[in-house]
């Protein structure tokens, strides 16, 4: 394991450690280990990453999405608290088995699923970047799909 595996992350393990220290429900991310809390940030990033924000990178040589300009409410050279909470709330799904099945049966192309008499189904291809709605709810207002704001309650 590198020290620095972290390095580009928007948010450390220590920043991590410290935000779920206020919060409930966090019984998977206090049941990981070092190793898994840091894929799941690792994870959570590459999610993030993939997104498409307001604005443009600070500078072209930038490797991260963020800190950005011309994005509405960003300061400049910041990574808002927002994001680094959305990256947090994204980081604890990934260590929720039953949600990151969700995601997978979604990325495979999977439409439903069924285990008894509970079923789930999958909108194939759909817009829903993020696999927990808690970062998905943060990010409202900061994220574009298309040409689409990302706002609440739509898709």
């Amino acid at each position: 394991m590198m020290a620095d595996r972290l390095a580009d992350s928007y948010v450390s393990l220590a920043e991590a450690e410290a935000y779920f220290a206020d919060r409930l429900g966090t019984e998977a991310w206090v049941a990981a280990d070092t190793n898994a809390k840091e894929c799941a940030l690792l994870m959570a990033l590459r999610e993030l990453e993939r997104l498409r924000w307001h604005g443009e990178k600070m500078s072209p040589e930038q490797v991260r999405c963020w800190p950005r300009r011309n994005a509405p409410g960003a300061m400049s050279g910041v990574v808002p608290a927002t994001i680094c909470a959305a990256q947090c709330e994204e980081a604890l799904a990934w260590l929720q088995p039953a949600l990151t099945r969700r995601r997978l049966l979604r990325d495979a192309g999977v439409t439903s699923a069924q285990v008894e008499a509970v079923r789930e189904d999958y909108a194939p291809g759909g817009v829903e970047a993020l696999l927990s709605p808690a970062a998905r709810a943060l990010l409202t207002g900061w994220v574009r799909l298309g040409a689409v704001l990302v706002t609440e309650g739509r898709r």
